[in-house]
């Protein structure tokens, strides 16, 4: 298993655009310069284990998914839509 400095940037740029921040409000909000943070966006900087923490943190992703891409959020979204096809089902009968 390979880390890519730029897929690593890619993913912190496409964690941010989800939440619908800037770059500049990003930076602030985790006390780093702007020009820092976009370093690490565009893949010319590889974040630290502290700053890789914190990003995890600031964008709620696990730092398996920063670092290689791995996520469970399609496990978990398919989880919690079979919990509510379930209530629902049970809801006909109450």
């Amino acid at each position: 298993m390979s880390v890519s400095q730029k897929e690593i940037g890619q993913r912190i740029r496409l964690c941010r655009q989800e939440m619908g921040t800037s770059a500049s409000k990003t930076a602030l909000d985790l006390n780093i310069s702007v020009d820092h943070y976009r370093k690490l966006e565009s893949g010319h900087r590889i974040p630290t284990v502290e700053m890789l923490a914190s990003l995890s943190e600031y964008f709620n992703v696990s730092t398996d998914y920063l670092l290689f891409g791995s996520s469970h959020k399609g496990e978990i979204y398919a989880e919690l839509d079979a919990a509510i096809q379930k209530l629902v089902y049970i809801k006909k009968f109450i």
